[in-house]
């Protein structure tokens, strides 16, 4: 599963990425921001187990979420 998106703005900070099953955190993804219009990448091999809702937010430097999306993962039987 891929999250792509773009980050405005935000010059010099250090985003997180940040991956989470039913709350549980999974997955901290840092980029380094070195421009005001920097695209921002991440994927997360999804396993047969991990069935759930998802969230994927994007952290500013202070912590603050400034962009999520929510989706549902249940693989085929």
């Amino acid at each position: 599963m891929y999250y792509y998106g773009e980050l405005l703005d935000l010059t010099g900070q250090t985003v997180t990425l940040r991956w989470s099953l039913e709350g549980k955190r999974m997955q901290d993804v840092p980029v380094v921001v070195t421009s005001a219009r920097q695209p921002a990448w991440t994927m997360m091999k999804m396993q047969p187990q991990w069935t759930g809702n998802w969230t994927v937010q994007v952290l500013d430097g202070k912590g603050q979420v400034i962009d999520q999306r929510n989706f549902a993962y249940n693989p085929p039987m």
